[in-house]
Order: C-alpha cells, then structure tokens, then sequence
C-alpha cells in the first residue's frame, strides 16, 4: 500500500466541525451540495499533498484513512485475503481515480485510492 493521501474525520455536526477546524488550522472548505461531506483544501495544488474531509458520523471516532494505491483491484484482492472487506463497490471519481471504503480484519475503517485521470472514460 501508498501513502496516506487524505483523511476524513466523522462529526455529529459536520458544519460545526468546520467551524473548529476553520478557527484552528485555517482549511478551505468550498461549498459543496452535499452537506454531510464536506471537503476541505489545505495545501499547494502541487503533490505530495494531503487533505481531509468532513463527514457525517457513523459512530464516534469513525476516522478514515485514504491509502494511494497503483491497482484498486489487486488491492481489494489483497485486502479481501487478508481477512479484511470491501464496503462499497469500486467509486469513480471523475478525472480522478478509483476509490473503495474498506474494513480491516480488527473492524477499523479505511479507503484505498488509485490515481487515473481518465478513470471515468475507462471500463471498470
């Protein structure tokens, strides 16, 4: 597996843990339609970069790690014989990549991503 590439912390009240976080490390936070994901801007456009997200809370201390991975498939192949499980099915995020919500085999979430530019032009 990658690096970490992105993080999401989980919030009762996602606005106002942008709030906190806005006071605290000065993020921006552009508006977005959906109100229970709110993603966040916190360095150069320029790699390595990570940034994180704000997101309705499953269950208190829900945090989520995004690792970088070269292949989602060969990941979720790996991660499925390693006892862990895939929550979602392979997401496409246009002009982004490809991107699964994972368990590992102690019940802590995570999320693998692989980087393709053209990924919503291309079979999946």
């Amino acid at each position: 597996m990658g690096r970490v590439i992105h993080f999401e912390i989980s919030a009762d009240d996602p606005q106002r843990a942008v709030n906190f976080y806005q006071n605290v490390y000065r993020p921006d936070f552009p508006r977005r339609p959906a109100p229970s994901y709110l993603p966040s801007t916190t360095s150069s456009p320029e790699p390595p970069r990570i940034d994180f997200s704000i997101m309705q809370c499953l269950k208190p201390g829900s945090d989520i790690n995004t690792l970088d991975v070269p292949s989602i498939d060969d990941a979720i192949a790996r991660i499925e014989m390693a006892g862990g499980k895939v929550l979602t099915g392979k997401l496409n995020l246009p002009r982004v990549g490809w991107f699964v919500y994972c368990q590992d085999n102690e019940g802590n979430p995570f999320s693998v991503m692989q980087f393709h530019p053209q990924a919503l032009t291309l079979a999946q």
